[in-house]
């Protein structure tokens, strides 16, 4: 993979706006629009990058309420 494909990936990985990315780009907002409708491999790579944070926000969600689990015999139900 291009070093540019790992570099959007890794700004979409932590979080950057497509106006962020934009600018990082030293290109405007629409600029950065035709690219990605023009270039899916740049689709592809945010994708990628985004997926990656999905995945550690949703684990992190799971986790919450199971850890709650060892919580609840504890508690004396009246």
């Amino acid at each position: 993979m291009p070093d540019g494909l790992l570099l959007l990936e890794a700004w979409a990985r932590d979080g950057l706006t497509d106006e962020q990315t934009a600018h990082s780009l030293s290109i405007t907002p629409s600029t950065y629009y035709e690219w990605k409708k023009k270039y899916p491999e740049i689709s592809e790579a945010l994708k990628r990058g985004k997926e990656v944070v999905d995945i550690l926000v949703e684990n992190a969600l799971l986790k919450r309420p199971c850890s709650m689990l060892h919580i609840i015999p504890l508690m004396r139900i009246a």
